[in-house]
Parts: C-alpha cells; structure tokens; sequence
C-alpha cells in the first residue's frame, strides 16, 4: 500500500467511525499491509506517524463524546480489573517493585489500579521525565495532589522535591504500559519519544503489561528493531497474550 494509499484510507476511515462509532472498520483499515512484520526502518517509521497521527485524532474525538457519556471511565475500570485479577499481579508480595504510569486525557485511567498497588506491593513506582527526556521512575507511597506536579504536557508526575527515591528499570517486576495503540502481536506505538522505548530496554526482567481501550488495537503495526513487546495486554473485552 503507498503512502498516499494509506493516508488517504486512513483519514476516510476515521471520518467515517467518528461518524458511525464503527470501530472495527477502523481497525482493519489502521493495520498497514506488508510482507512480513518488520518494515525497513524509514517506512515504518513514516507509517507510523501516520497510524500515530489518526489514532490520536481519534482519541481527542474520544474524549471530547466522553465528557457526556463517560463511557472510558467504566471501560478504564473494567481494563483495571482484568489487570489487577492477571496472576501475576495477584502474586504481588511486600518484595514486590512495580510501576505503573499515572493517566492523561485519553488514556487508560489507571487511579484504582494504582490505588490496588500502593495497598498491596511493597514499593512503588510512578513514572516523570526528567529535564533530559529520560523516563526516572519514583518511589510513591501515596496518591495525593500535594505529591504530584503537572508537567508541561499536563501529565501528574511524582514530585522529586517530596518522592525522591528511584528505582533502577533492571530492577522491578511489573511495569504497567500506556499506547496510542496497540496490535495482536503485543506490539505498541507511543508518542513517538521513545520514553518508554529506552525504559523497557532496561526493565528487561519485568512483566511488561500493556493497558488499552479495545479501539485502540490493531491488527498488526509497523516495528522497528529497538521496539520492545508487551508480555500481556489488558483491554475492557480481552487479555491479548
């Protein structure tokens, strides 16, 4: 498929769920057409940023019928709970070091997740980019305003001034894991930093648990070779493993 092709596909796709809430069709027509899972690098990145591009106009349309209907936050707790029933969660100990990311518009809302966690694992772990673009995750022993600042996307991050301890990603168990999407293959797309790119290159050991609204998963995206894969991904329908 050119790349005109899938623009222009995707764009009538978008437009045309928006209009009939038709997510399926979106998320046939979003998985780009290759021949085999791993595209060059120039070209998946460009596809990328054009599946990235769409699904987070998507999301914004999202959010702006959510703020009547309220429809994410039920899925976001169902998501939550089918998180929070995975084994490996319940197998969670006082040794336990897990992190899990606080949610923006549009994501996830994580906040009974990490309510779970900060009740039952030993230490825990939010994470805040540092003035280096760099994912530091910190030591949270609860989730209350004055602990947490803004950043300058809007995103609530753990104040170093008042949770200064942090953890090495080598060293934790679980790792709870935004997306702007998401595919059969456990395969991700995030923003396009790659903060959690050069995180989850590092948590090798951790169950690396992908949190996602069912939209949001495609058939299959385009990967490069630094992209790390989910273990498990929790949607409001489904475990995908």
């Amino acid at each position: 498929m050119s790349d005109a092709a899938l623009g222009l596909a995707v764009q009538t796709s978008i437009e045309t769920s928006i209009e009939t809430s038709n997510q399926t069709s979106l998320i046939q027509s979003l998985s780009p057409t290759m021949d085999s899972p791993s595209a060059p690098s120039p070209e998946a990145s460009e596809l990328k940023r054009k599946l990235r591009a769409r699904m987070l106009a998507l999301r914004k349309q999202r959010a702006i019928a959510d703020g009547e209907s309220g429809t994410s936050a039920d899925e976001s707790r169902r998501i939550c709970k089918r998180a929070i029933d995975l084994p490996a969660v319940r197998a969670i100990t006082p040794d336990s070091r897990v992190s899990c990311y606080v949610a923006m518009r549009g994501e996830v809302d994580t906040e009974s997740l990490i309510a779970e966690l900060l009740a039952t694992v030993g230490a825990f772990y939010a994470p805040r980019v540092s003035g280096v673009g760099e994912l530091m995750l910190h030591r949270v022993t609860r989730r209350s305003p004055e602990g947490f600042i803004r950043s300058a996307h809007g995103v609530a991050e753990p104040d170093p001034g008042v949770y200064a301890e942090t953890i090495d990603p080598a060293e934790l168990d679980i790792i709870f894991v935004p997306g702007v999407a998401f595919d059969l293959g456990r395969r991700r797309i995030g923003f396009g930093k790659a903060h959690y790119d050069r995180l989850l290159a590092r948590a090798k050991a951790a169950l690396k648990i992908g949190l996602s609204f069912e939209y949001q998963i495609l058939e299959r995206l385009p990967s490069e070779a630094h992209d790390i894969a989910m273990d498990l991904i929790a949607t409001e329908n489904r475990l995908i493993q």
